[in-house]
């Protein structure tokens, strides 16, 4: 009778906690997955990415009357060339001007060039070199002003800062940005002309065929019938800088770009190998400014996303090992034999297992 008796009170423990059991790990199971796909969810909402750079080259007509052009005018700095007290004709009269042939090597010897593209890693900053050459009409300057005026087409200019200007005597100016020109003036010093060099830190953007560049070197003095007084406007179009800084961006972009996938910690080798193949289809003739930066964002993104998958995953995984801890420490409490409690905690054992296994399966794109 006693025996009977246990043997029914053994089978109705063990039939109730079997429903117990699976209904109470399954309810723990189903809501710690529940919870991590939620996490996993909140983990996969992309961001909004920040708007692309504009490439417009087009210009919105506030540009100086030099801009845009390769003319040498024979003025004071501050006249307008219609205006001029000291033009070209009265020029011609001077002495030091004749002997010089000045006007004429202004004219034919001054040149304008874009020299390239550099970029400084630790800063995180591109800079264009230009030299602009005039010719050398005196090593005496005392008395005379030199100025120097750089304009870019309206896309550029937007994009370009910290401009420097070191003339033949070795004097540095930053030029200041003001009505769209970045201008310096200051004493001449000794040399009247020569070789000067200018360095602008510009955020990428694509050349476009409008885009151009505009220098005038300038030497003014109120003293006349002496060395020439003059302007000189010189112009860099697309045909002369806009290939090789296009090219030289670009380059560059893509070694940022690839590099920062080879950075990322939890993108997959064939998450870095998509992105890979965009890079390096990226070309010129493309939008490659915004589209890089676009990728460079996506890949940052998904990088994101993969380490907070990681995170909910490792956090789901966790829950169901306690879940799993908690439901054989009951068995363990139960009233019947250790076999069936054994085979009871091994089914746990394996259900948890079988959960983790699903949730180290799911992928997030």
């Amino acid at each position: 009778m006693l025996k009977h008796s246990t043997n029914t009170r053994v089978t109705k423990h063990y039939k109730m906690y079997k429903a117990s059991k699976k209904w109470l790990f399954a309810g723990i199971i189903g809501l710690t997955i529940a919870g991590s796909a939620q996490g996993l969810a909140n983990a996969i909402s992309v961001p909004i990415l920040p708007q692309g750079i504009s490439a417009s080259a087009d210009d919105d007509g506030s540009r100086p009357y030099w801009f845009a052009q390769n003319t040498d005018y024979f003025k004071h700095y501050n006249e307008t060339p219609d205006k001029s007290s000291v033009p070209k004709s009265t020029q011609e009269t001077w002495g030091p001007v004749k002997t010089g042939n000045e006007l004429d090597r202004i004219q034919k010897e001054t040149s304008f060039t874009y020299e390239g593209l550099t970029y400084n890693k630790e800063k995180n900053t591109f800079t264009m070199k230009f030299t602009f050459n005039s010719p050398t009409l005196t090593t005496s300057g005392a008395g005379r002003t030199t100025s120097f005026d750089l304009a870019f087409s309206k896309s550029m200019s937007e994009k370009t800062s910290n401009v420097m200007f070191t003339d033949a005597n070795h004097n540095t100016q930053q030029l200041t940005a003001k009505n769209n020109v970045f201008n310096s003036s200051y004493p001449a010093g000794t040399v009247v002309g020569g070789t000067s060099t200018l360095t602008v830190d510009i955020q990428p953007v694509k050349i476009v065929q409008d885009d151009q560049v505009t220098g005038m070197f300038s030497s003014d003095t109120q003293t006349i019938n002496n060395h020439a007084i003059y302007g000189s406007a010189r112009t860099l179009g697309f045909p002369q800088f806009g290939n090789a800084f296009n090219n030289a961006l670009i380059d560059q972009l893509k070694k940022n770009t690839n590099e920062n996938i080879d950075n990322k910690q939890h993108l997959t080798p064939d998450q870095k190998k998509d992105f890979h193949d965009k890079v390096n289809g990226e070309d010129t003739n493309k939008d490659f400014v915004n589209d890089l930066n676009g990728i460079n964002n996506d890949a940052n993104n998904a990088d994101n996303v993969a380490a907070k998958a990681g995170q909910a995953k490792d956090a789901a995984k966790a829950a169901i090992d306690n879940a799993a801890n908690n439901a054989k420490k009951k068995i363990d409490g139960l009233d019947i034999p250790q076999t069936d409690k054994d085979k009871a905690k091994s089914k746990v054992d394996a259900d948890a297992k079988n959960a983790k296994d699903d949730i180290a399966r799911m992928s997030i794109s």
